[in-house]
């Protein structure tokens, strides 16, 4: 396990060459259009407030997964679900 300030985990990032994808219901990237090879870090919010102001201002991509009718999001585990299913199909095929 590891603890890191948002800051410090950014900095790692970029220091490592890993590009940051954040997934927010305000992003205009689809989730499936994102690139998932290579060095790629996937950053999830909490359930209600989602991400802070701080990451999404600072991420290489911001994706989201396109919802229907009038909820605007689903539960964090869903979500990192539906995205590693994508970043797995897009690296096995």
């Amino acid at each position: 396990m590891a603890a890191a300030s948002t800051e410090e985990a950014r900095n790692w990032l970029a220091k490592n060459k890993i590009k940051s994808l954040a997934a927010t219901p305000e992003a205009k990237k689809i989730y499936t259009e994102a690139d998932y090879k290579g060095a790629v870090a996937i950053i999830m919010g909490e359930e209600h407030p989602g991400l802070s102001k701080d990451w999404l201002e600072k991420v290489d991509e911001k994706i989201k997964i396109p919802m229907r009718g009038k909820i605007d999001s689903l539960n964090v585990s869903a979500s990192t679900a539906i995205i590693l299913f994508e970043a797995v199909r897009q690296r096995t095929s």
